[in-house]
């Protein structure tokens, strides 16, 4: 969803002032969550979003840490046994992970530069989730914070592609079928 509010919000931005952007970026999000089912992890971010467009139009500093702490007690206070749920869980240690991971993999110096700056994010996001994965499901991925040095960079190149085929099918179904093949 990040991905996704951050495309929408460049092509908004382009044509009209930063903070009714914020607004409609906000809205489009919320009705793409509930359009695929109003999932936990889709809430959380919905959340977080609305939570820093908050921030923008009040002429506030966002902490992040912040809008995580409240995003999870309103999510909590909608719903206690979120709690057990695997989706709320690996939701809030992966942006922890990520927030905190990197700072502490990044403090390791005998690790080239660039290559830290990489594997950091990555790899603090499978530290900090694998033990909840163990938990949940019994398994975890030993390699996915390889796949992820790959994955998250694609994905906003797949999201851009996706976007631009339905764009161009509601022009004509052709259009998007011929984009959707190439």
């Amino acid at each position: 969803l990040t991905i996704i509010s951050e495309i929408v919000s460049k092509l908004l931005k382009k044509f009209q002032k930063p903070k009714p952007v914020q607004l409609e970026v906000s809205g489009f999000l919320w009705f793409y969550v509930f359009l695929t089912g109003a999932s936990v992890s889709a809430l959380r971010a919905a959340l977080m979003m609305s939570i820093r467009t908050a921030a923008v139009l009040l002429d506030r500093e966002e902490d992040p840490i912040n809008t995580l702490a409240l995003t999870a007690g309103i999510l909590l206070i909608k719903q206690p046994l979120y709690v057990m749920d695997a989706g709320f869980s690996l939701s809030f240690a992966a942006l922890l992970g990520m927030r905190y991971g990197r700072i502490l993999l990044m403090s390791i110096r005998w690790i080239p530069y660039r290559l830290r700056r990489i594997l950091a994010p990555s790899m603090g996001i499978s530290f900090v989730t694998m033990p909840l994965s163990l938990w949940f499901f019994y398994e975890a991925s030993v390699y996915g914070f390889i796949l992820n040095i790959w994955v998250i960079p694609a994905m906003e190149v797949l999201l851009m592609s996706i976007l631009a085929t339905l764009g161009l099918s509601w022009i004509h179904p052709a259009l998007g079928q011929g984009f959707a093949v190439a």
